[in-house]
């Protein structure tokens, strides 16, 4: 079980912050809340290939000015998002390669208290079969620690390393979303046994949108954000624990004017059976 919160009401131009309108365009964003839980299952054929399986549930607010108009419109909507079928298979002792699908399943175009539809970006669901593939390493280094167990006053540090190119597939009103390369890094570091410190890198490179038959500007589409993100891990009695995690951007960079995060909230429940 997971959850997000990304709360996106910074004006961004380029690498700079800037304010509503600044850049003319269809519609100027004021400001979008994205609410998300998930579930993700992961059964183990064997030691070599891991299957998995993600159902999202998306809540989102959304206000902009219609600029012909010059009327506030409003969505606030929550329903199915599109669910996601995985792959990994261990190549060595060390490295792993995945493959994901994702199906349109969610909702594709909800509609405001007025019957307007929101924006094909906005919806749940984007109507498009995408494919993941990538790498993953993964190991685990020796560190002192403040518990005290089998190796004394020392304990292992899980750490991992991975990169994933997403290729989207054209959705609603041939509505295609720009590829994506994501690269993470991060660690756990040990603190005490039922505590470990979260320590990761994650950066996202997303190319322009292919906005199909809508009236959507592609010049506003597209970007670069690199994050450092800091967190705790829990362990709670029966192999259950718990994490949170502070997504903190360190370099963003859009093109055209977009909407961006302060920063991401991320948590979740694990447990094993």
């Amino acid at each position: 079980f997971s959850f997000q919160y990304i709360d996106q009401d910074q004006v961004r131009i380029g690498t700079h912050k800037g304010f509503v309108g600044e850049v003319p365009s269809t519609h100027d964003e004021i400001r979008t809340v994205n609410r998300g839980i998930g579930f993700l299952a992961n059964y183990a054929i064997s030691d070599q290939l891991v299957l998995s399986a993600f159902v999202p549930f998306v809540s989102r607010y959304h206000e902009h000015i219609e600029e012909e108009s010059a009327q506030l419109e409003t969505w606030h909507f929550s329903d199915l998002g599109d669910v996601a079928v995985s792959g990994r298979y261990r190549l060595g002792t060390k490295l792993w390669t995945t493959l994901s699908v994702k199906f349109p399943t969610g909702a594709r175009r909800p509609e405001n208290s007025e019957a307007e539809a929101a924006e094909v970006t906005l919806a749940p669901g984007s109507g498009s079969i995408d494919v993941f593939g990538g790498f993953v390493f993964q190991t685990q280094l020796p560190v002192p620690s403040l518990s005290h167990g089998l190796l004394g006053n020392a304990s292992v540090m899980p750490f991992f390393a991975g990169a994933t190119y997403r290729r989207n597939g054209s959705g609603t009103e041939s509505y295609r979303m720009g590829d994506e390369l994501l690269v993470n890094a991060g660690l756990n570091y040990p603190l005490f046994t039922k505590l470990q410190l979260i320590a990761q890198v994650n950066a996202d490179f997303r190319g322009k949108d292919d906005v199909g038959d809508t009236d959507e500007d592609p010049n506003h589409t597209g970007r670069t954000s690199i994050f450092i993100s800091p967190g705790l891990r829990v362990g709670l009695p029966g192999g259950i624990a718990a994490y949170w995690v502070v997504q903190i951007p360190v370099y963003q960079r859009v093109n055209g004017i977009q909407l961006t995060a302060r920063q991401n909230l991320l948590g979740g429940i694990q447990a094993r059976f």
